[in-house]
């Protein structure tokens, strides 16, 4: 017995007492698992007992971070790289994402064939990594594409004609100065010194090039990679649409999720043409987004299928999970966190507590100010550490 509200029943039962999510509100009962599914779900309760732990479907997250700190060498993986990975996945475990997509940016215009053949490494290297479960949670892979940089495209389309296993999503990007999050020019010059480290003249030249690239190339290259991924199965993000007539566009090209949409309208219009809606958990936990865009919860209240994403920011889920529970009920809190957006990846199997559901569970509690990740079950079994098995693979 590792919790009062744990129990093994056998090899490969347990059962869970705590207060579990419902339209109604947080009600008490308890859930028997059967290996990694759901094998009983009984609510017997009316309301919730506050001496007992609040469960909740495991977070999912479509940016997670970023691979591109696994940086291969002829010998294997540069120690530090290892460091990092470890680091990264423990708090994804720890903070309750039991469904990330890790993501890889394809967009250093001077990259060419060596960026091309790096990100299909570290693809390659989280694939091999899985198979002898060394991550503490199943990563899947996010392809992010910034069509405003010439070659981008065509190293997309190389790597998903590469039918990695691992790939779950692709991104269409625009991050040119003007549109999109970048409404002022210096916000995008500092975005890009921060990541890419160029001066002020290679900055101010790129910035030239994403605009005209922006103007004229960006449809073509996006439907090039749309087309792309869809061959291949891959379901296609447009991001940081900001107007109905971009929204149009991506739906004729087959892109099925509007990721981060810039206002109500543009959201409105993606959900009433069937495409899914994403936008972040730090933006709900912040009070709005951090560069001035829309608020989340105006998309919410817009859109109320939306769903929510880590971006990038350890522990926003649980935090918006805490808020939305406050605020819409715990039942809205799941769907936003876990529901939604199993079904914009479809897997409709996981993001609830269901009969014959994956067993994806998470102990949330609250100290206060303070929003705790309690315990965590993946597939019916425990997270634990995984730091000796980290060393010996790489």
């Amino acid at each position: 017995m590792t919790h009062a509200f744990h129990r093994t029943l056998a090899s490969d039962h347990a059962v869970y007492r705590g207060n579990f999510p419902t339209e109604e509100g947080l009600v008490s009962g308890t859930l028997t698992t059967s290996g990694d599914r759901i094998l009983e779900y009984d609510l017997g309760g009316s309301e919730s007992e506050p001496d007992l732990p609040s469960f909740v479907p495991g977070f999912y997250d479509f940016r997670a971070g970023g691979l591109e700190f696994l940086k291969a060498e002829r010998t294997g993986i540069r120690p530090a790289a290892a460091r990092s990975f470890q680091r990264f996945d423990a708090i994804l475990a720890t903070t309750g994402v039991t469904h990330p997509l890790t993501t890889i940016m394809l967009e250093n215009p001077e990259g060419g064939g060596h960026a091309l053949q790096a990100a299909s490494d570290r693809v390659r290297l989280l694939e091999s990594a899985q198979k002898v479960g060394v991550p503490r949670v199943p990563h899947r892979v996010h392809l992010l594409c910034e069509l405003t940089n010439d070659g981008v495209a065509e190293q997309a389309c190389e790597l998903i004609a590469e039918r990695h296993p691992a790939i779950a999503l692709v991104s269409l990007m625009d991050h040119s100065p003007g549109p999109g999050q970048f409404k002022t020019y210096e916000c995008w010059c500092g975005t890009i010194a921060a990541r890419l480290g160029h001066h002020a003249a290679r900055i101010a030249l790129l910035g030239c090039q994403r605009r005209e690239a922006s103007a004229s190339r960006f449809q073509e290259r996006a439907g090039q990679v749309t087309d792309g991924a869809l061959a291949y199965g891959f379901p296609v993000a447009a991001h940081d649409l900001e107007s109905p007539v971009q929204v149009h566009f991506a739906c004729e090209i087959g892109a099925t999720i509007c990721e981060f949409p810039m206002n109500v309208e543009t959201t409105c219009v993606a959900a009433a043409g069937g495409q899914f809606v994403v936008a972040g958990a730090s933006n709900i936990v912040n009070g709005g987004s951090h560069v001035g865009n829309v608020s989340a919860l105006d998309l919410m209240k817009a859109v109320p299928k939306l769903a929510l994403t880590y971006d990038y920011a350890p522990g926003s889920l649980a935090q918006a999970w805490s808020l939305l529970n406050e605020n819409n009920g715990a039942f809205a809190a799941c769907q936003a966190t876990a529901g939604h957006a199993s079904r914009v990846l479809a897997q409709n199997e996981s993001g609830q507590f269901c009969l014959g559901a994956r067993a994806d569970l998470v102990v949330v509690c609250k100290m206060g100010e303070f929003v705790l990740v309690q315990a965590v079950w993946q597939r019916g079994a425990k997270s634990r550490s995984a730091v000796h098995r980290l060393g010996r693979f790489f």
